[in-house]
């Protein structure tokens, strides 16, 4: 990740910290105040992985609390981080408890920015079609062939118009 992409990435936190986004500014602010908590903030996946986790979760790549599949989330990245440099809009994945169950999204205006919150319990699929959603509205298409077996194996059709930008023809 280049220092650039990084003090964009901080610059988009700060932002949102001082925003209005629910819980998320919250525990931004409480971040970048230092208290006591353990937020987790991973940055180093670049602008199409940014993560931020609740106290006591872990980001998305090592989540194991929230999910409802055993599968590590360490595919996202190897999804994800090659495309950095091509996504004009960031991608921030919210872990929480006090998200709702599941997976919804926002793109947020001030600073733009999409937020995928992540609730107990989040399901592959719905992971899989939004990141696919989400790239497919910033132009970007990841076509990985292995990623297609991944989707296979939890009992999904990788040809399903969801996951179009996601594996290969």
């Amino acid at each position: 990740m280049s220092s650039t992409d990084e003090a964009r990435i901080n610059a988009l936190l700060s932002d949102l910290a001082r925003g209005k986004a629910g819980n998320l500014s919250e525990v931004l602010r409480n971040y970048f105040g230092k208290s006591t908590g353990e937020v987790r903030v991973s940055i180093h996946r670049g602008l199409a992985m940014i993560s931020v986790a609740d106290v006591g979760l872990e980001p998305l790549e090592q989540d194991r609390m929230l999910k409802s599949y055993a599968d590590s989330n360490h595919m996202f990245a190897d999804l994800l981080v090659p495309v950095g440099p091509s996504v004009s809009v960031p991608i921030l994945f919210w872990l929480s408890l006090s998200n709702n169950p599941g997976v919804s999204v926002a793109l947020l205006q001030n600073p733009k920015v999409y937020v995928v919150s992540l609730g107990k319990p989040y399901a592959f699929a719905d992971v899989c079609a939004n990141i696919s959603n989400i790239l497919g509205k910033q132009g970007v298409a990841v076509k990985y062939r292995w990623f297609a077996k991944t989707i296979e194996n939890h009992g999904l059709d990788p040809t399903d118009p969801a996951f179009r930008n996601l594996v290969g023809e």
